[in-house]
């Protein structure tokens, strides 16, 4: 049975591996759909609504609930991890835009009543009442205090003595995939303007399945950070419960 130290360093292993390995099958699977498929499937199957979006949601939802039940036990932090997967639902389902025309996440929307916004290429004017903008400021506040507390507790675990934890390699997994599912939206337009490199219908199509698809996957990388961090948690308590029996023993 392995000591105490061992449980440690090892908390979180397959958490990290199994999201690694997600999202090579992922990329692959998606790489071929986008390849072989025909233009107009490709575009059911990863347009706004098509099941790859439709999910997405759904899934930070659950992985809302997913944090709880992994940590065990209600923390502030826990609640923050909560709030933070709840908010990246509600800006997949564009509740940040739906309830006012007007996006809650422009500065303008606090400080100016009146706006102008585009509904299809038609230019409309629109006013944002006092109790709207409170409510999305409270809301916002919120968010932003939940962020605040997850990185004060990352900061506080001093990830830079332990880069090699498996729960580190999980959480820069899982924000690395987030970037780079930005990078592979932005990237045909990039290749073209900066490089004069035009992408072919069949490329795009691929870039298109793998930014969609592995944007829809993003919540099982942050699910697998979660369950790496409270393995390594539970470890790390078990450790130092191993330590005072030792003490008391000597």
């Amino acid at each position: 049975m392995p000591d105490a130290n061992t449980s440690r360093q090892d908390a979180g292993r397959w958490s990290f591996l199994g999201s690694v390995a997600l999202a090579l099958v992922s990329a692959t699977v998606l790489i071929t759909l986008g390849l072989a498929l025909p233009e107009q499937r490709t575009q059911a199957l990863f347009d706004e609504s098509g099941p790859f979006e439709q999910a997405s949601p759904w899934l930070w939802i659950a992985l809302s609930l997913w944090i709880p039940l992994v940590f065990r036990k209600p923390t502030i932090g826990v609640a923050a991890g909560m709030v933070i997967a709840l908010a990246a639902a509600a800006r997949e389902w564009d509740w940040h835009v739906a309830f006012t025309g007007y996006s809650v996440l422009k500065p303008p929307f606090y400080y100016r009543a009146d706006h102008t916004i585009f509904v299809d290429g038609v230019e409309q004017a629109i006013s944002i009442g006092l109790p709207e903008r409170i409510l999305a400021a409270a809301i916002m506040l919120l968010v932003v205090a939940s962020v605040a507390v997850l990185v004060s507790r990352l900061i506080a675990l001093q990830p830079w003595k332990r880069p090699w934890a498996w729960w580190v390699l999980a959480l820069g997994f899982a924000f690395g995939m987030l970037v780079f599912t930005k990078a592979i939206d932005r990237a045909p337009a990039l290749l073209d303007e900066n490089l004069g490199i035009t992408l072919g219908p069949r490329a795009r199509q691929a870039f298109y399945a793998i930014e969609e698809g592995l944007e829809m996957m993003l919540p099982f990388f942050f699910a697998a950070h979660a369950l790496a961090l409270a393995r390594w948690h539970r470890a790390r308590k078990k450790q130092a419960i191993a330590a005072a029996i030792g003490a008391k023993g000597a």
